[in-house]
């Protein structure tokens, strides 16, 4: 039990190295209905993260071509505070940066989406995953199980006395 609890921490920490990028200030677009710039770091696609109502968008690369958008693979949840970012937006540019343009759902609407790189690790390892309770579960059935296992070895023996 305790290898096999060491063994899914172990992939858990590895699926997770690098998963969540540092957000930077300049990743905010607001969802005012106008074309933001955004950099483009290193070949990953980029995901659109929001905590209020899901705004529509589009993304322009350099020449002006209308870069697709996909649903992600999966449901992506990032801790924010009061509400939970969710990314529902994927785009695959092909150039250094992009213009995003996000119109929220009434006009009057004044929130802020991030533009950051699709995490490295699988949806389903995002947040609190099964894999990590499944984990400590075994650890700690792992650690009950060894420490009666040494309580029954190190406990002394009764020794019926002869005649009885």
């Amino acid at each position: 039990m305790l290898l096999a609890a060491v063994v899914i921490f172990v992939g858990v920490v590895a699926t997770h190295f690098g998963g969540y990028p540092h957000w930077s200030d300049d990743s905010a677009v607001p969802v005012d209905g106008r074309a933001h710039r955004v950099a483009v770091e290193g070949d990953r696609p980029l995901m659109i993260w929001t905590f209020d109502r899901t705004p529509t968008c589009t993304a322009r690369d350099d020449s002006g071509a209308e870069v697709p958008t996909e649903a992600p693979s999966g449901t992506y949840r990032r801790d924010g505070g009061p509400a939970d970012w969710v990314g529902f937006t994927v785009l695959r540019p092909s150039s250094d940066s992009v213009e995003v343009t996000c119109r929220g759902i009434h006009p009057s609407s004044r929130s802020i989406v991030l533009v950051e790189s699709v995490p490295r690790m699988p949806a389903s390892l995002a947040g609190d995953c099964p894999e990590v309770w499944i984990a400590v579960g075994l650890a700690g059935a792992g650690v009950l199980t060894l420490l009666a296992t040494v309580l029954l070895a190190v406990r002394p023996l009764r020794r019926t006395p002869p005649g009885r």
